[in-house]
């Protein structure tokens, strides 16, 4: 009697570390997901402004020396 109650509480507690990990995971990923939009966010606006001005003086350096 006492092996069946310590096999079946084995089995049960197997599962519930897979669903555990499962969620741990699905944790982890929306924490990075997030992350990574925030930074994105954050950073593209940066990144678009310098690409911007890299631009504006490319262009006005072609213009000054006549190149089209």
């Amino acid at each position: 009697m006492l092996r069946k109650f310590k096999n079946s509480r084995d089995v049960s507690s197997g599962s519930t570390q897979r669903g555990g990990g499962l969620i741990e995971y699905a944790l982890l990923f929306a924490l990075i997901s997030i992350t990574t939009i925030v930074a994105i966010q954050v950073l593209g606006g940066q990144t678009g402004g310098s690409l911007d001005n890299s631009a504006t003086e490319i262009s006005v350096g072609f213009d000054s020396a006549g190149i089209r």
